[in-house]
């Protein structure tokens, strides 16, 4: 069993979240080993294996082989961890705690949790939303649904994948 803790690459911090993970990875409540990446937000751990950012290929290793995914509720991410058909926990960043410009990642949150295709934490109580994911993978998530918000955003990643893959090749 194993953690991955992705915070994203945003230029806001996210020590709310990690301040979590690291009070349960002290109290050896998350699946051994643990790998945070944590982005902008300044972060030493004990417990923890760290890094800043990865490449896309070492993301998405540690996506596929992490037992339990700990994320913000960024679409990127959120999409990535769905096509790998796993059930993360999920802590939507906030602009109440100037983690974000606005709220949009709870109104992406809000509609994966109702397809129950995520677990909804905040950081005060993550425990609540690891002991969920436990109750839940009991029986592995089937395939993921694209309801139309995700469908969306998948659509305009691709979009701009295309567009900049035909920008390299002129």
């Amino acid at each position: 069993m194993s953690t991955f803790v992705t915070v994203g690459n945003t230029i806001h911090p996210f020590g709310r979240l990690l301040a979590a993970v690291e009070d349960l990875a002290r109290r050896q409540l998350l699946p051994q080993p643990i790998t945070v990446q944590h982005g902008n937000t300044p972060f030493n751990s004990k417990h923890c294996q760290t890094a800043k950012f990865l490449s896309l290929t070492a993301f998405m290793r540690h996506l596929a082989d992490a037992d339990l995914i700990i994320c913000h509720g960024g679409a990127g991410t959120l999409i990535q961890t769905l096509q790998l058909h796993k059930l993360p926990v999920v802590v939507a960043r906030s602009a109440q705690y100037q983690e974000m410009i606005d709220d949009h990642q709870s109104q992406l949150v809000r509609a994966l949790a109702e397809a129950k295709r995520i677990i909804t934490a905040t950081p005060s109580d993550l425990l609540d939303g690891i002991r969920a994911w436990r109750a839940a993978t009991g029986s592995p998530p089937g395939p993921p649904t694209m309801g139309p918000l995700v469908r969306m955003i998948a659509d305009e990643l691709e979009r701009q994948a295309t567009t900049v893959a035909e920008s390299g090749n002129s």
